[in-house]
């Protein structure tokens, strides 16, 4: 390589730098501009409605005795034959 060819060389190399960076701060600018954060990806969004019923039990053996001092894992209450 000549010293002209290797002169040109490297005055284009600042000029090709600097389109580089003002390409690189128009693009980040743009996103700037705009205002708004990029939107993240929208999530699975499960609701769910339910009703506490609190319900006084009373538990009868086949005799028809009261059954006393019973825990609550002890036995099922049934409405409409669904646990």
């Amino acid at each position: 390589m000549t010293h002209l060819k290797l002169r040109r060389s490297f005055a284009t190399l600042p000029a090709a730098l600097a389109a580089l960076a003002l390409c690189a701060s128009g693009a980040r600018g743009q996103n700037q501009a705009s205002g708004t954060p990029p939107q993240k990806p929208a999530e699975d969004v499960v609701r769910v409605e339910t009703e506490l019923v609190q319900t006084d039990v009373m538990v009868f053996d086949k005799q028809g005795k009261f059954v006393e001092g019973l825990g609550r894992e002890q036995f099922e209450v049934h409405v409409d034959g669904r646990v």
